[in-house]
């Protein structure tokens, strides 16, 4: 009797290391993110806290090199956001409540990249009180470096629709910059 309870409690250990290990070592998916931390919630307002809807259409354009192995977008939205890729649409979430806001959205953009100009582009929306969008994106590739960028008073964003906004050849030179509303873990959103 004490020897299959010696091998049953043995082999109980074995299980239990097992799990502990599964949920204490850090996802392979996790070492292709970019760090969210690093973002700033933007805006098109010096008021960003709206009576009804409002909306912010922006984009980063980047050159990405060859041979890319991993492409990953991080984004979330107070309250609604849609994510594209070189005009292509890859995905939205959203509603009023706050935990559309705190959940971050992982994207694989990986095969709508192409080597040389690309363009990542957002639109979010509020649905009325505060407007905000973040949004990190990682490039790897077996050429280069990582390449990474976040939400930040660079981004160029618009109110209103512009015509293909989205797409890689839109000019958006000449749009006013966001609005860096706070850092994350900073002001009414706090770390997600």
């Amino acid at each position: 009797m004490w020897k299959s309870m010696k091998k049953r409690t043995s082999l109980s250990s074995v299980a239990l290391a097992i799990i502990a290990t599964i949920f204490t070592a850090p996802s392979i998916a996790q070492e292709h993110n970019p760090d969210i931390a690093k973002t700033d919630w933007i805006w098109t307002s010096p008021s960003p806290t709206a009576i009804g809807e409002s909306e912010c259409y922006t984009r980063k354009s980047f050159n990405a090199p060859a041979k890319i192995t991993s492409a990953v977008v991080l984004i979330t939205a107070d309250n609604v956001y849609e994510l594209y890729v070189n005009g292509k649409y890859v995905g939205e979430d959203g509603g009023y409540d706050a935990v559309y806001w705190r959940s971050v959205e992982r994207y694989d953009v990986t095969k709508l990249l192409v080597p040389g100009k690309n363009v990542i582009a957002a639109r979010g929306k509020s649905l009325g009180g505060s407007a905000g969008l973040v949004i990190a994106a990682r490039i790897e590739s077996e050429e280069a470096e990582p390449i990474e960028f976040y939400t930040d008073a660079t981004w160029p964003a618009l109110k209103t629709f512009d015509e293909d906004w989205n797409a890689i050849d839109c000019d958006s030179s000449a749009w006013p910059k966001a609005l860096a509303l706070n850092k994350m873990g900073q002001g009414a959103w706090g770390m997600l």
